[in-house]
């Protein structure tokens, strides 16, 4: 990553071309993953739920950081993502007891 931080800025062009496609072909296949969840037994649905929400919650932030990927790439706030997942937990264990 480091050479392609060197680059003249020509590049971001074509990097943020690069990025629109990728993103987009991402996204279809995270959205495909949406129906995995139904082939798990009920009581792990919500986790497996959560662990697909995460990739796209990156997704997003690469979406929204696209200008300055080169610079300081892109993830979601840790936060966001632990909540994301802690949610899906606690609907896994609620399933169980």
């Amino acid at each position: 990553m480091d050479s392609l931080r060197e680059r003249p800025p020509e590049c971001a062009a074509a990097v943020g071309r690069l990025v629109d496609v990728q993103t987009e072909r991402a996204g279809t296949v995270l959205g495909q993953c949406r129906s995995l969840p139904e082939l798990v037994v009920p009581e792990y649905r919500p986790f497996l739920s959560a662990l697909i929400s995460v990739p796209e919650l990156r997704l997003e932030a690469v979406r929204r950081d696209r200008g300055s990927l080169l610079q300081r790439g892109a993830s979601p706030a840790p936060s966001v993502a632990l909540r994301v997942l802690w949610r899906g937990y606690r609907a896994a264990r609620d399933r169980r007891f």
